[in-house]
């Protein structure tokens, strides 16, 4: 029963494709990429033979599959935390987050010029108490004379610590060290 494929064969088959693909996505990208090849291959080549649906079918649980190739890969532990990227990301959010701090603190500034072009006094923003981080502005005849920043250290080491930890452990996907249940 040799016969060319139809777009229905075509989407059953990039269908199993996908839905392999986001399940070893723990692969580098070039393992992947010669599994997912190696399959897409396999399956045209079986469905030429007896039709996109058995083909797919005769692969049994895509899961399964998907997990046979993990585990061929990783072994029975398998894939660890990547703490470098966690690093990575933690600095990613670190410089995002003075961004906004720093974009926050010049729009501060900006606000109490337009409200009165000739200020003076002192000025207090306080958005990032919340944070343990709160500033002061001296303002002289319109001018910014000076500023200071004020940092409650427990409430800054607790935000710090807590936003660090979940970056570090979302970046580096912490919970791949946790026992991972088997459905075999």
């Amino acid at each position: 029963m040799t016969n060319t494929l139809t777009w229905l064969d075509h989407l059953r088959i990039e269908f199993a494709i996908v839905r392999v693909d986001v399940m070893i996505s723990a692969l580098s990208l070039e393992r992947q990429e010669e599994i997912l090849g190696e399959l897409r291959t396999n399956l045209r080549a079986a469905s030429q033979q007896m039709g996109s649906a058995e083909a797919v079918r005769r692969l049994g649980g895509l899961r399964r599959l998907a997990r046979s190739y993990l585990d061929v890969e990783h072994g029975d532990q398998g894939p660890r935390p990547r703490w470098l990227i966690g690093i990575l990301w933690l600095f990613v959010v670190e410089g995002v987050l003075l961004a906004v701090a720093f974009a926050g603190s010049q729009g501060f500034v900006d606000g109490v010029l337009a409200t009165d072009p000739h200020a003076s006094g002192t000025y207090a923003w306080h958005a990032l108490a919340p944070l343990g981080r709160s500033e002061v502005f001296v303002f002289s005849d319109g001018r910014l004379d000076s500023f200071g920043l004020a940092f409650s250290a427990p409430m800054l080491a607790a935000a710090a610590g807590a936003l660090g930890a979940a970056v570090l452990a979302i970046g580096a996907r912490a919970w791949r060290c946790l026992p991972q249940r088997r459905h075999r």
